[in-house]
């Protein structure tokens, strides 16, 4: 058991992330899937890079929109899939304080 654990350790792409980030993220991505403005294909995760970070009262988690491959830009004709969004969680309730779009 040990081994494997080190060797999960050493392995390339490791990103450990705090579990109340993910309780918070858990808020976020279920509002962000029922967004009605946004492409089936712009809800994909698999276009965003996604931050965690955390004020007094909030935690805070940015989902920025990925540039395309060469060929995912021609199919959608554009260069970015996503929406840049920001969340602002309530650390005590865990519900939504805010949500803002980016352009």
């Amino acid at each position: 058991m040990a081994k494997e654990i080190n060797n999960f350790q050493q392995a390339k792409g490791v990103v450990t992330v705090s579990g109340v980030y993910l309780e918070a993220w858990r808020v976020c991505s279920i509002d962000f899937k029922k967004i009605e403005d946004l492409s089936e294909e712009q809800k994909l995760l698999k276009y965003y890079d996604i931050s965690f970070s955390e004020d007094n009262e909030n935690y805070i988690i940015l989902l920025a929109g990925k540039i395309l491959s060469d060929e995912d830009a021609k199919r959608f004709n554009r260069i970015i899939m996503g929406r840049e969004t920001q969340y602002w969680v309530d650390k005590k309730t865990f519900k939504v304080n805010k949500r803002l779009f980016f352009k």
